[in-house]
């Protein structure tokens, strides 16, 4: 019986597309090195498609054949031009040579017609290819196909007529609808490249765009993570990508302050704010502290939550930084600046008197009211009356015993005391006498001086030594002349000396400073006093307690006129907490590298998880979408080859081994369809109960092992009975002997035993082949892993899946070069499955 040319053309077209899913699954993945050698592998590809599609064609009569190779290579030369379809016209011209028959010329014919058609068709056409619609793509298929029917006529006249009388509708009917549809699916691929390549441009040019912007910028996640970031932003913060990605705003690491100068919490953060509020965070100043430069960084930062469609919250915040340390240091320079000139005004305002001694009585400038207070109405001029009215009831005694030893001894010294306002308030003021003037006898007369208002001053001190405590700063000077040290109050607390104990002198310094830092510390203090040169230098100090601490010190000199050194002063900072910092920087630094390689490995991991699932779900569609499609041409091929065998039980040698290896090929092709439809379906088992031994043989006499393998069997006659489904077993039996064989090429032993394990059975089957290595074992077991040239692995996950299928496991044991072991465990009764 003929089959209907409809339902063998549209087999064949089914085929195509079919081959077509996985040309466009491994056509990305081909080398690209030189265009000329990826456009031979498409070539090739191509070609084997054709090959495979010409195997399968539907006969109308001895030499005409017909498939879809007009189809295939049309499209072919329409979308991959000259060099892959002529390399895949001459696969295909010479496989129809060699299949022979007396259309062999007709068939070179088409494929040279219909690959020149495509190949011109793209020449001529001006849209680009992603543009062709559905109607292009048929008319191109019904002109390729009416050149193809001509070429129909190159056949014998007779048989010629017979061609396309039988041919014509079918050929037009259907092969223009398969055109469009492969058509189709090529325009959707080329489509789907340029849209990643247009992808992968546009990040580029995102990334050049991100990395070139002159202000820095970052993004976070929103659970806090930094997760980009450019070289600007890098640069202002004086870190390394690595130091920068990965850590959140709660990283110990940050030293932040606001605009005020006090400690900014990570919840206020400005990324943290958008994230935490949704809202945009605009022009926040704060001052961010660089390790690598021991100073801070003073940014503007602005923070743009960013959303997803359809989300309230933010998935991330984009956000950008503005270097505004220039700005901040010129803001800090005016501020003392105008802090200076206060403080020259202050020092301007300054009250000039003039003591008469002998009347007791003063004259003030108007500045001298303003100081005390005292309006010129109420000012009696009397000096009694003054410290009376205006004096510190405490420092009363202070101030006349200075003025009788000017008025006795003609002695002036400066003096600080308080005075009392009218209102009540108290000021400190530093007296200041000038010009003595004498009698002719010789006796102090008049006594000229100055007093400054210098509360603001006295509290400035309070509070420069309540900074200095806070912030572990003293000050010191050394006098050359005296070789002794001035200390301010936190310089006593930093060397935990008792301020009774008076002033050290250089060499009291040694008892401080730890032994082995000494010298340094002797030798850089010496070349200072000697050639005036200033230093910065850090050494560990030993307080009186005992406990050791770090210290920062920093010294300048000060020269008299002649240029000479005279005095050595500087600050000195407690800078213990910042060495412990560094310390634990150092130690994170040191374990980084250790954390980015056991993350690489992870995301390593995690990659190849993915790759793996994206091919399982591959197959699970090519299984389930064309696995039955596929069988069916395998049966037809089948029959043939039966068929031929019985009608020419007497042909040649030659035509024996043939039909041979397509029977062999066909039946790898339905094992290899068999396994992907096993593994992408759940199979359910028909439980009933087994005799091992027997079943045993029945894999054997199944799956014959070759000439050069002799099998041994250990099979006990008091074996239990099991219960299973003894076609899956024989299934999973079947392929364990097939493997065992292909890894004995030049021959071994096969043995097959099995043994009551508890209320379990084990079945062994063990080769004496070339073993696994270890590497291998660890993925023995996964889908789509194959040390064979042949087949595509999914033998041993399928038979996996179908012993535990059974309530039973699969082990294995072996060692490289001495052959392996496969031990099916399985129980001995269960109760049936649905």
């Amino acid at each position: 019986m003929i089959e209907s040319p409809f339902t063998g053309l549209i087999q064949n077209v089914a085929l195509l597309l079919a081959l077509v899913l996985v040309f466009n699954f491994v056509e990305p993945r081909l080398p690209r090195g030189r265009a000329s050698f990826h456009q031979g592998l498409l070539g090739l590809l191509i070609g084997i498609i054709g090959v495979s599609i010409m195997m399968t064609p539907w006969v109308l009569a001895p030499g005409a054949n017909f498939d879809t190779r007009s189809v295939l290579l049309s499209v072919s030369g329409l979308f991959f031009g000259s060099i892959p379809t002529l390399i895949a016209m001459l696969i295909t011209a010479a496989f129809r040579i060699y299949q022979g028959g007396s259309g062999v010329l007709t068939g070179v014919l088409v494929i040279l017609a219909t690959g020149a058609i495509g190949i011109a068709w793209r020449h001529l056409r001006k849209k680009p290819l992603e543009e062709t619609d559905w109607k292009e793509f048929y008319l191109f298929g019904v002109i390729t196909h009416l050149v193809m029917l001509a070429l129909m006529l190159t056949f014998p006249w007779a048989i010629a007529q017979n061609v396309l009388t039988n041919i014509s509708l079918p050929v037009l009917a259907i092969y223009p609808l398969g055109t469009v549809l492969l058509g189709t699916l090529m325009v959707n691929q080329e489509r789907h490249k340029l849209a990643e390549s247009a992808l992968r441009e546009s990040e580029e040019k995102y990334r050049l765009f991100f990395e070139d912007m002159s202000q820095g910028v970052f993004y976070q996640r929103a659970d806090g993570v930094l997760i980009d970031v450019n070289q600007a932003a890098l640069n202002m913060l004086g870190l390394t990508r690595d130091q920068f990605l990965g850590k959140t705003s709660h990283d110990p690491a940050w030293k932040v302050i606001n605009a005020d100068g006090n400690s900014l919490p990570p919840e206020e953060h400005a990324s943290m704010q958008a994230l935490r509020t949704g809202k945009v965070i605009e022009n926040m100043e704060m001052g961010v502290y660089r390790s690598n430069t021991q100073d801070f960084v003073w940014l503007v930062a602005n923070a743009m939550p960013q959303f997803r469609p359809g989300e309230s919250r933010p998935y991330q915040v984009f956000v950008t930084l503005h270097d505004i340390s220039a700005r901040k240091q010129a803001d800090s320079a005016l501020r003392q600046s105008e802090s200076a000139l206060k403080q020259a005004q202050r020092v301007a305002h300054v009250g000039s008197w003039k003591w008469h001694i002998a009347s007791n009585t003063l004259e003030w400038s108007d500045e001298m009211y303003r100081i005390f207070g005292i309006a010129k109405e109420s000012f009696t001029g009397n000096l009694a009356d003054v410290i009376d009215r205006a004096i510190h009831p405490d420092d009363r005694n202070k101030v006349e015993e200075s003025n009788l030893a000017v008025a006795n001894q003609g002695r002036p010294t400066p003096l600080e005391y308080r005075i009392v306002r009218p209102d009540g308030t108290i000021r400190t003021i530093w007296g200041e006498a000038g010009d003595l003037i004498r009698d002719a006898s010789g006796n102090p007369q008049v006594l000229t001086g100055i007093a400054q208002d210098i509360t603001a001053h006295k509290k400035i001190e309070r509070v420069l030594v309540e900074a200095q405590a806070i912030a572990h700063i003293g000050s010191w000077e050394y006098g050359m002349a005296n070789d002794q040290f001035d200390w301010s109050p936190e310089m006593f607390h930093i060397f935990g000396r008792e301020p009774a104990s008076g002033r050290p002198s250089l060499l009291e310094h040694q008892q401080y400073i730890h032994p082995d830092d000494w010298e340094r510390i002797e030798r850089v203090f010496m070349n200072t006093v000697q050639n005036g040169v200033p230093f910065r230098e850090e050494f560990r100090i030993v307080r009186q307690t005992g406990e050791q601490a770090w210290a920062e010190a920093i010294g300048q000199v000060d020269r008299d006129s002649p240029g000479r050194v005279y005095k050595i002063m500087g600050t000195m900072q407690d800078i213990t907490e910042r060495k412990q910092n560094e310390e634990q920087i150092r130690t994170y630094s040191e374990k980084l590298e250790e954390m980015v390689e056991a993350r690489t490995v992870e995301l390593r991991e995690a990659q190849e998880k993915l790759v793996r699932q994206e091919k399982l779900a591959v197959l699970g569609q090519l299984a389930g979408g064309v696995g039955h499609e596929l069988r069916n041409p395998l049966g037809v091929i089948n029959n043939a080859v039966y068929y031929l065998r019985m009608a020419q039980p007497e042909t040649s040698e030659k035509v024996k081994e043939y039909l041979g290896i397509i029977e062999t090929e066909t039946h790898n092709a339905n094992k290899i369809i068999s396994d992907l439809l096993d593994f992408s379906r759940i199979k359910t088992t028909a439980v009933e109960s087994v005799d091992i031994a027997g079943l045993v043989r029945h894999t054997l006499e199944r799956f014959p092992t070759t000439e050069n393998v002799q099998v041994t069997l250990d099979l006990p006659e008091d074996l239990p009975t099991i219960y299973i489904d003894p076609r899956q077993l024989t299934q999973v039996l079947g392929n364990l002997v097939l493997n065992a064989c292909q890894a004995m090429p030049q021959g071994g032993t096969l043995s097959l035993s099995a043994k009551k394990k508890g209320k379990m059975v084990t079945i062994a089957v063990a080769d004496t082949g070339t073993g696994i290595t270890p590497e291998n074992m660890q993925k023995l077991f996964e889908p789509l892993f194959t040390t064979k040239p042949k087949g595509i692995g999914l033998g041993l996950a399928v038979s996996k899946k179908l012993i535990e299928a059974n309530n039973g496991k699969i082990e294995v044991e072996s060692e490289p070069g001495k052959g392996s072991t496969f031990i099916v465990i399985l129980p001995i009764k269960v109760e049936a499955q649905a």
